[in-house]
């Protein structure tokens, strides 16, 4: 304003001269087509904020939604290596509809979309009927449940691990069973990533219990070179320390898993690594070799606690397990035994005294004067069941032993369960816990039926020093019978005392059987005696109203058979079947007995 403008700034070289009025227009249409722009852009940014806000706003409602529909609607949400990750992915399953599960591009297409390995076009399904969640597997298609391969059509329960193929794994949620299982004190969602993948190793019997035995010997192949090199290892930097291959029995699972076993030359103390935790320590191993071979010094001051090849004298060892059967608890029995405790080499290690009672809601032990009979395990399902286990003492720990306890996880636990701690070669550890399972499921009667309870006895070991004078090297105390650790496959095999358990539950079942028969006899030699061939159904269902103490258990055997009953004349039948019942328990005791005999 003012000022005469510089007409070179708005003018071409080839142009004439043009006045200050047409600059001045010039500039203002240049004004007006920026301040055009800049609204069309601040609308524009304007619309993509209130498009954002509105996503954002939807997501919410969506995840409220969602959020609400997890607290009805069973579902199953994903678990992932990254906790982070873990329930991103969620699937429902309406009321009444078939959910077919596989890849994309099948026909018909599928509602649950999968990708991956060993994922079908059709894959399963999966439908929600009346509350319970309902699976159908394709032919071949590769389904793990809690770590087990499945097939066909099966119920799944809340708190479930479904794999799917190779890698798509997740957690079955139920609402209407979340609450029962919370009142039973059971967290199923404790379970993590590594946790589920875990369970596949979990193989139960036939071609399963094959696969666990194919992988035993991969692991015991992928271990053998590898012990080689870190015993060379030792034997060339003189760390007096070797490292054996041990099976021992995988905790709840009847099945083996290889170990490796660290044995202290300096100590005399020896100790379990995991297979993972061994391959770790491999890697620094190598490294600390390798310092030594350039002949850099720096790996004889690294400090105990980093020495890959050294261990803690205060770390807690497994002096030894035991393997008891709770198969019993299925028959609402009883059992106390004293297991010998034996270490991953099959040395006994001492004895501990191990004791459960099936028990009352008051806590009070079931006793056979209860008149409580349990001819099926399956029975029990949708029925409350607990049980007291005792760990009274141990007898004849190693001197070199302290700080001794017991563990052991039951059932679905992820976190142990322990005794106190007791120095001395009898300790008393005085333990006793009560578990339940209310209601009992398939899975857990499946669970007393194939699994079995594995107690560690831990303590912490008292180092034996090296005689004084003693120069051997690393190399020579390997080729020398100083080792406690010769065995290199060592087995510890805990069918033995599985199957005497289970021996004893199969006997007791029997002589229960047997005293029905006797029971029964009586009854015919009665009405023998009165020259009557029949017995009336309203006098037998008298009989079976009296008083238990006075007939005993025994006739239970009729309490199925009599409400089918329509006519006299049944007696005979109904006596056939106790008798056919009779000796399938005692042919299954047979069976037992002479597998025990061929451990034995």
């Amino acid at each position: 304003e003012g000022g005469a403008i510089d007409q070179s700034m708005v003018k071409d070289d080839d142009e004439e001269d043009i006045s200050d009025e047409e600059v001045q227009a010039r500039l203002q249409a240049l004004m007006d087509e920026n301040n055009a722009e800049k609204a069309g852009m601040e609308q524009e940014w304007k619309e993509k904020l209130e498009e954002a806000q509105k996503a954002i706003e939807d997501l919410k409602a969506e995840q409220t939604r969602k959020q609400e529909m997890m607290k009805t609607t069973p579902h199953i949400m994903n678990l992932n290596e990254d906790e982070q990750l873990c329930g991103m992915i969620v699937y429902f399953f309406e009321e009444g509809k078939e959910n077919k599960v596989g890849t994309k591009g099948a026909e018909p297409a599928n509602d649950i979309v999968l990708s991956g390995l060993e994922i079908d076009s059709s894959h399963c399904s999966i439908s929600h009927t009346a509350g319970k969640l309902l699976m159908v597997v394709a032919d071949e298609a590769k389904v793990y449940v809690n770590g087990e391969y499945v097939s066909g059509k099966l119920e799944l329960m809340h708190g479930d691990r479904l794999l799917l193929g190779a890698n798509n794994l997740f957690t079955v949620v139920n609402p209407s069973e979340r609450e029962a299982a919370e009142k039973a004190g059971i967290d199923y969602f404790k379970f993590t990533y590594h946790d589920a993948m875990a369970e596949i190793q979990n193989l139960g019997s036939g071609d399963d219990a094959q696969k666990g035995e194919e992988l035993l010997q991969e692991d015991i192949a992928e271990l053998g070179p590898m012990i080689g090199e870190v015993n060379a290892m030792s034997c060339a930097m003189d760390k007096k320390v070797k490292f054996d291959i041990v099976i021992m029995p995988e905790e709840g699972k009847r099945r083996k898993t290889a170990m490796v076993s660290l044995f202290s030359y300096t100590t005399s103390c020896s100790y379990l690594l995991s297979r993972d935790e061994f391959i770790s320590r491999k890697y620094k191993m190598e490294e600390m070799y390798q310092q030594f071979v350039k002949g850099d010094k720096s790996w004889e001051s690294v400090p105990s606690n980093e020495d890959p090849f050294a261990e803690d004298d205060d770390k807690e060892t497994t002096i030894g397990t035991v393997s008891i059967s709770l198969k019993s608890l299925g028959y609402l029995f009883e059992q106390e035994q004293t297991l010998t405790i034996t270490n991953y080499q099959g040395a006994a290690k001492g004895e501990l005294r191990v004791e459960y009672y099936p028990v009352k809601e008051d806590g009070s032990i079931i006793t056979e004067e209860d008149d409580i009979f349990v001819d099926d395990p399956d029975s029990l399902v949708g029925q409350p069941l607990r049980f007291s286990l005792k760990i009274p003492y141990a007898r004849g720990i190693p001197k070199r032993f302290e700080n001794v306890f017991c563990r052991y996880r039951y059932f679905l636990d992820t976190d142990y369960t322990t005794t106190g701690k007791v120095t001395g070669q009898n300790p008393e550890f005085s333990f006793s816990q009560t578990h339940s399972c209310t209601p009992v499921t398939d899975q857990f009667i499946d669970y007393l039926e194939k699994k079995s309870l594995v107690i560690e006895v831990i303590g912490t070991q008292i180092p034996i020093p090296v005689k004084p004078g003693d120069q051997r090297t690393t190399k020579q105390l390997m080729a020398s019978n100083f080792s406690v650790n010769q065995t290199p496959l060592a087995l510890m095999d805990p069918e033995k005392q599985i199957i005497m358990s289970e021996l004893e539950s199969t006997q007791r079942r029997a002589k229960k059987q047997q005293n029905k028969l006797i029971k029964v006899q009586e009854l015919i030699d009665a009405a023998k005696n009165d020259q009557s061939e029949t017995i009336s159904v309203a006098e037998l269902q008298k009989i079976l109203e009296s008083n238990a103490d006075s007939m005993g258990i025994a006739v239970a055997v009729f309490k199925m058979n009599v409400t089918k009953a329509k006519q006299e004349g049944h007696l005979f039948k109904t006596t056939a079947q106790a008798i056919k019942s009779n000796e399938e328990v005692k042919e299954h005791a047979d069976q037992t007995k002479s597998k025990a005999c061929t451990i034995l």
